[in-house]
């Protein structure tokens, strides 16, 4: 199974606006190979079932998505990942639609499409190679501190095979470990180095739904809806997130049997 990758994007949470103005209701015009993404205030919050058309009035943008180990580009639809991205007091919801035929065995999740989002932590960390430390490209390191410059959180880790389509998967406490869903949440120094989030304050803050438009064909598209806490308990494992800061952000998928496509960039306020 393959990761794909993109370019580095900023995510950028506008700051929020009174509430006595009128947004508009407007459908936006897709933005394309972006080097940003705006994250907007709302209101009333996305339901987190799979389903888009409560998105449809917030901006989209794309990006392109390459082979994370080369540069090979995405096979299926226009090689394209589209983001949309809200948030309001207490969550920030993203929702990913990425072409591709449907895979799914509930038995083996290589056999299923996977997906991450990724936040710059440390001031040395890269999003290309999992943060990039230079002292962790056999393991960890023995001394931890070595590398808390390169670190990166990854949040949303989702291996889909023991979840169903249409479904929303929630919170849990205690460790960044899924044990229901898959769906983890963790951080990482470099690729042999990732932990599920563990310090005395961890926690999975990360609710997910996921649909395929088109399971019974070849065509169709992977939608992934995805929400987080903008602030949580543990500064350690998880990016802290706040309006009207930005933020370097990925996101990466694997789809099996062989390609994994990904992009990196930044959530922008």
């Amino acid at each position: 199974m393959q990761r794909l990758r993109g370019k580095l994007i900023r995510l950028c949470l506008i700051g929020l606006l009174p509430t006595t103005v009128d947004w508009p209701q407007t459908s936006f015009s897709h933005s394309t190979s972006v080097d940003s993404i705006t994250c907007v205030p709302v209101d009333t919050a996305p339901t987190i079932d799979g389903d888009t058309s409560d998105w449809s009035s917030v901006e989209s943008f794309e990006t392109p998505l390459t082979g994370a180990l080369s540069s090979t580009e995405y096979p299926h639809g226009n090689g394209h990942v589209t983001v949309r991205c809200v948030y309001d007091e207490d969550r920030i919801y993203l929702l990913y639609e990425v072409p591709g035929p449907y895979r799914f065995d509930s038995a083996d999740y290589h056999k299923c499409a996977s997906i991450s989002t990724m936040f710059k932590m440390g001031s040395e960390a890269m999003l290309y190679n999992m943060g990039n430390c230079p002292m962790a490209t056999a393991s960890c390191p023995t001394n931890s501190d070595e590398c808390s410059d390169y670190k990166v959180d990854i949040g949303g880790h989702w291996e889909l095979a023991t979840t169903e389509m249409g479904v929303k998967y929630g919170m849990s406490s205690g460790s960044g470990l899924d044990t229901v869903a898959g769906k983890h949440d963790a951080y990482s120094v470099s690729p042999v180095c990732r932990v599920e989030d563990d310090d005395a304050n961890a926690a999975n803050e990360w609710e997910g739904a996921w649909l395929h438009t088109s399971p019974n064909s070849t065509d169709g598209s992977y939608i992934f809806e995805m929400s987080r806490s903008l602030s949580t308990a543990s500064t350690e494992s998880d990016a802290q997130l706040e309006a009207g800061k930005a933020i370097d952000f990925g996101f990466a998928m694997w789809v099996s049997p062989s390609f994994v496509p990904a992009f990196t960039g930044n959530i922008i306020c």
